[in-house]
């Protein structure tokens, strides 16, 4: 099985989609620890807020990604529809 290259679009578009699927589970675990007696405590239960910028990517990754050529020929790569 040929091995993919990770480019930094690749890299980029998987860190928003763990940083998406932390919020989910933050806010499971804030309603989860709601149901527990004595309730909750506002600071533990809200989902840390990111100050990260994201990175803006230049005009050729924009117009590639528009344009569906990622530069490689061997295969499209699946996105789980959570990341979208």
């Amino acid at each position: 099985m040929p091995t993919q290259k990770l480019t930094a679009e690749i890299i980029a578009a998987a860190i928003l989609g763990f940083e998406q699927q932390k919020r989910h589970i933050d806010t499971k675990i804030a309603e989860l620890r709601a149901m527990l007696p004595g309730g909750s405590t506002g600071t533990a239960t809200t989902p840390e807020v990111s100050t990260r910028r994201r990175k803006k990517f230049s005009v050729a990754a924009r117009s590639r990604a528009q344009s569906g050529n990622t530069g490689s020929n061997d295969q499209k790569i699946r996105i789980h529809p959570h990341l979208r």
